[in-house]
């Protein structure tokens, strides 16, 4: 009894893995239009249901884009020509029945457009709210939300993190020698650098000024120092290569527990970078959070609101 109760357990936990995905919604929406066109056809006439077919037409536009919502206006408008010609075959009234049909799904097309437009804006809106323009990194507030999750992750999974808190040494220079326009294509190139550095499952942001910070999920020890001195030499070269005299100095922390909250993770990322300022700038100080003596880490839950 029990090994069958497992087994309903599992297949209905598959179902609603299957349920959950974007692409098996998708499907669904899909397979409503020619449901409805039967639904349709089963009334012979005496109901009317072609007006529902705005329903899955609308949700398709609006999760998948203006292409796939054509295609879904097209495909109800065959089926609800091909029920009608089943349901009553062409006649006297096939004139008025053609007008009918072409001017509902002008109207299908027209809401269509309209809703791809304001699906287009939404998306460009939100890309917006956590992306920074100069960079395209993710902006601070993009950032944490980002953090929040993995750190919830990290509770849950155990799994060790990295956070480095990257800062460009002398960019003041470059700005007040070369010009801000010169300092935007030096932010633009540190950005570059980092992205091609990091791996895909890594995320970065431009927190403000010529301030970056790196989460590297799921990574040892080892790893974390490879890594951390890739970022770091990529960059060296990229602004050698311009002969912009900037370096990186980089607070590398490293979680193998996970603090209480993203402020602290920050606070204690941007501690280790500057003291890499202090030692002289362009140099990397690691640190995993463990080892930290206590009064750091208290100081870092203190200073986190205001020091991030």
């Amino acid at each position: 009894m029990s090994q069958a109760m497992d087994f309903a357990a599992k297949i209905w936990k598959s179902v609603w893995e299957i349920a959950k995905s974007k692409t098996a919604t998708n499907v669904v929406l899909f397979l409503a239009i020619p449901l409805i066109g039967l639904l349709d056809g089963l009334g012979e006439g005496k109901i009317r249901l072609n007006a529902f077919f705005l329903i899955p037409i609308m949700l398709i536009t609006w999760r998948m884009g203006r292409r796939p919502g054509f295609l879904a206006t097209i495909a109800a408008l065959v089926i609800l020509v091909f029920v009608s010609v089943i349901n009553n075959p062409l006649g006297a009234d096939s004139v008025f029945f053609a007008i009918d049909a072409i001017g509902r799904f002008i109207s299908f097309f027209i809401i269509v457009f309209i809703l791809s437009e304001l699906r287009r804006s939404f998306l460009a809106q939100k890309t917006n709210a956590i992306k920074d323009p100069l960079t395209h990194l993710y902006n601070r507030f993009g950032f944490r939300e980002i953090l929040s999750v993995e750190l919830e992750n990290s509770r849950r999974n155990g799994f060790p993190f990295l956070l480095l808190y990257l800062d460009c040494d002398n960019f003041k220079d470059v700005n007040d020698q070369l010009g801000h326009a010169a300092g935007d294509r030096l932010l633009q190139t540190v950005a570059m650098s980092i992205v091609e550095s990091i791996r895909r499952s890594d995320f970065a942001c431009r927190l403000g000024g010529d301030e970056f910070v790196v989460f590297a999920g799921r990574i040892s020890e080892n790893d974390s120092a490879y890594l951390t001195e890739k970022i770091r030499k990529n960059l060296y070269l990229a602004m050698k290569a311009q002969d912009w005299g900037v370096t990186v100095s980089i607070g590398a922390a490293i979680f193998e527990s996970a603090p209480k909250t993203v402020d602290e993770m920050i606070a204690f990322a941007d501690s280790l970078m500057y003291d890499t300022k202090r030692s002289g700038k362009n140099g990397i100080r690691f640190t995993k959070w463990r080892d930290a003596p206590e009064e750091s880490k208290r100081a870092c839950a203190l200073t986190a609101p205001s020091g991030t």
